[in-house]
């Protein structure tokens, strides 16, 4: 092999572009990820239409390869080993499209240029996880091999990466900010919960990137990311200059130390060796034997279990042969696969689509398989699995035996699950399809004339988009897509894709759109839009390929369903849990969070908080006296005054009864300094609160007064946690009390 094998030169990319991911804690600069770029170093653009044309050459792996090689080569040459006091981490992307390439693996020859400071990382993106595991696992196993580190992109965007985390086993987890943000509470809670779960038991780094803003630094660190990239903290440049990195985001600018990337215990991967029964059973303490109807109700249970987890579920089944694959399982696997991120089944003469959007993998009569029965579920906090071994019975089907265990210890599910992903090699080849034809029992023109009159009165939005070279252009819409969007019909036609008319949504969401659009992959998002009478609403819009006999893309399918409902739905459930619903103040459960994102603040812009609680003079005899309606109303007008007087930049919350929370940010790093700010802003907030209350009474208007005793907290001389700081406010509370009330007492 040689780095120099000849590529056309409009198959690589101008030059290269280095940009700096920094250690978020403030060790400096981790590393760097090479992004290949054309046109001129003046102005240089990402090579999106590169890729496309070798993509439509069939020639992306050649380019893949050329890209690698070049980045290599420019870290090589600008010196970056040697620029390092330590280690550096160095990433490279790579293309899953042409992992089965011969090209894949050629450029880690290039390796011997590389200073041995270097950490290698391959970068590779999630959207092959599930069309092409088998020949991903075998890319990645190599590059282990050749003492690489892998990198896995865009986690959350495809729900199967969530479960599929363990099977490829990255060091470094990446999570896009701006992609995660596009989503509901729901997905982020869900993304960040198994990111970090992973990361805590492996060890795995976490990398934020599309860091823009000091909001969306503080969000990363919030989300457990260690390592951070972005334009705040540094452009894609040439790699030259790299004194420049200097200060700038962070305290010190020296290399973090990328050799303290995660060194895998062994096995550098679980094994794909061995059936499942033979790398699960080896490790129960005892097999049981039972009849086929005992197996069937777990095996039913499991597959309930996939369909609790949802979009992130993994299931992979094996069937022995496709006669027990039986039409009940056809419909039960078909609507598992509408729901869960791949379904997979395994059997001798198993089609390669045996139910809608199930993944077939066919048997040899004398694969170990064959003689399985195995269900495991793997989702992002829940792995199972059903073993069984057939007894080879000739009775009637129900009494048939089996030897099995059932297991929930993740490495054993994980393990087998590789093995059996390591068998499917790609998606299965899709039949020749065209708008005229749209499948082949259509043909007929009465048929294809109801199809028509079918999809012109559907109350979901359609349209059909057709592809033309560089060009995609929308065909047909039918009459619900030209109500939701507030346009004639022939307004949206000649539009192209990601969306027909105008959108609100912003250029992260039209990024996954478009790059689902030139991997030719289905992708469903849900976006902000404007009718034409600019009245907003949410789109549910889901984008459907569909193939020619080349395995090109001739068509996109648009499904557009108004979601507005719960989308408010959404974000009234998420106010309410965050908010008291009497003050519509943040509740404490919101108030901790902001808190933690405060403190990594403060520790790195060098300044200190405040924690003010605030109790309530006297509240229970008002309470007691004029009934709890007035209460209620008192506590409604003291958060109204609070408000008032509270900084745009601080945080009100009510801590619950009659307690509230004042979080000041930005004070002084000197203790004393921040203290008498901190005193002042209480004064403050006492003396506003010294002037009457008129409120509705039972027997009229009243006239009621309700001071306040005030006990305060600094971060981080006082403590570094929310409970240390609340505990030291409380009893300085506790001592203004004490002290005669209406006053505001400092801790310490």
């Amino acid at each position: 092999m040689t780095l120099e094998r000849p590529v056309p030169p409009v198959l690589r990319p101008a030059f290269m572009h280095f940009q700096p991911i920094f250690d978020l804690h403030g060790a400096g600069v981790f590393g760097f990820e090479a992004l290949a770029r054309t046109g001129t170093p003046e102005a240089p653009a990402p090579p999106t239409a590169l890729f496309a044309r070798a993509a439509r050459e069939g020639r992306l792996p050649e380019l893949d390869w050329a890209c690698r090689a070049q980045a290599l080569r420019a870290a090589s040459a600008g010196g970056l080993g040697a620029w390092a006091a330590g280690a550096v981490a160095l990433f490279v992307n790579a293309e899953p499209a042409s992992s089965s390439s011969p090209f894949t693996w050629d450029f880690l020859e290039a390796d011997r240029a590389l200073d041995p400071g270097v950490v290698r990382v391959l970068e590779i993106t999630e959207r092959a996880l599930t069309g092409r595991p088998g020949p991903l696992l075998d890319m990645l196993d190599a590059v282990r091999a050749a003492g690489w580190r892998i990198a896995l992109d865009d986690v959350g965007v495809v729900p199967a990466s969530l479960s599929l985390l363990p099977v490829l086993q990255p060091d470094v987890v990446k999570l896009d900010l701006q992609l995660v943000q596009r989503r509901s509470d729901a997905h982020v809670a869900e993304t960040v919960s198994a990111v970090a779960a992973y990361a805590e038991e492996t060890g795995a780094l976490v990398l934020a990137e599309g860091i823009e803003t000091r909001a969306q630094a503080d969000l990363a660190v919030s989300m457990g990311a260690r390592l951070g990239q972005g334009y705040l903290l540094g452009r894609p440049a040439p790699l030259a200059g790299l004194d420049a990195y200097g200060p700038g985001p962070v305290p010190t600018a020296r290399p973090h130390g990328a050799h303290d990337l995660p060194r895998w215990r062994p096995p550098v991967a679980p094994p794909r060796t061995g059936t499942p029964y033979d790398l699960v059973a080896a490790k129960a303490p005892a097999l049981r034997r039972a009849t086929k109807p005992l197996l069937v109700g777990i095996a039913r249970w499991l597959e309930r279990q996939a369909l609790v987890i949802g979009e992130p579920a993994v299931l992979i089944s094996t069937f022995e042969h496709q006669r027990h694959f039986s039409p009940p399982s056809v419909r039960r696997y078909g609507t598992l696969a509408s729901c869960c991120s791949l379904v997979v089944a395994l059997g001798q003469e198993m089609p390669e689509e045996p139910a809608p959007g199930v993944r077939g993998i066919p048997l040899a009569a004398d694969d170990p398989l064959v003689d399985e029965w195995d269900v495991l579920v793997l989702g992002p906090h829940f792995a199972a699995a059903l073993v069984a071994i057939d007894l080879g019975d000739t009775g009637p089907d129900d009494e048939r035996r089996f030897d099995y265990t059932v297991t929930y210890e993740r490495s054993d599910v994980v393990a087998a699950a590789r093995g059996l992903l390591a068998r499917l090699r790609a998606a299965p080849p899709r039949a020749a399809r065209t708008l005229e034809d749209p499948a082949r029992p259509l043909a007929d023109d009465a048929l294809a004339g109801l199809l028509g009159r079918a999809l012109a009165q559907s109350d979901t939005g359609l349209s059909v988009a057709r592809v033309e070279g560089d060009r995609t252009t929308v065909v047909y819409a039918n009459g619900a897509l030209s109500a939701l969007s507030g346009q004639p019909r022939e307004e949206l036609l000649g539009r192209g894709l990601p969306a027909p008319w105008p959108t609100t949504a912003d250029a992260d969401v039209a990024a996954v759109l478009q790059a689902a659009v030139r991997a030719g992959l289905p992708v469903r998002v849900t976006v902000p839009s404007t009718r034409a009478d600019g009245a907003r609403w949410w789109d549910e819009l889901e984008l459907l390929p569909v193939h020619g006999d080349d395995g090109r893309v001739e068509h996109w399918v648009g499904i557009h369903r108004d979601v507005s409902d719960r989308v408010a739905a959404q974000a009234r459930a998420t106010h309410l849990a965050r908010h008291n619903t009497l003050t519509n103040l943040p509740n404490r459960r919101h108030h901790d969070d902001q808190l933690e994102v405060e403190m990594g603040r403060a520790t790195r812009h060098g300044t200190s908080l405040a924690m003010l609680f605030l109790d309530l003079d006297g509240f229970k005899p008002i309470n007691d006296r004029h009934g709890h309606a007035v209460g209620d109303e008192l506590l409604m007008a003291v958060a109204r005054r609070l408000r008032s007087e509270v900084r745009t930049e601080d945080l009100l919350a009510r801590h619950g009864g009659d307690e509230f929370l004042v979080l000041l940010t930005g004070l002084p790093a000197d203790r004393d300094e921040a203290r008498a700010a901190s005193q002042a802003a209480a004064d403050k907030l006492r003396l506003a609160l010294s002037a009457d209350f008129e409120l509705d009474g039972a027997a009229g208007r009243l006239a009621l007064r309700a001071t306040v005793s005030v006990g305060i907290s600094l971060f981080p001389h006082d403590g570094t946690t929310a409970q240390q700081l609340r505990e030291q406010a409380d009893r300085a509370m506790y001592a203004a009390k004490a002290a005669g009330r209406n006053t505001a007492r400092a801790s310490g």
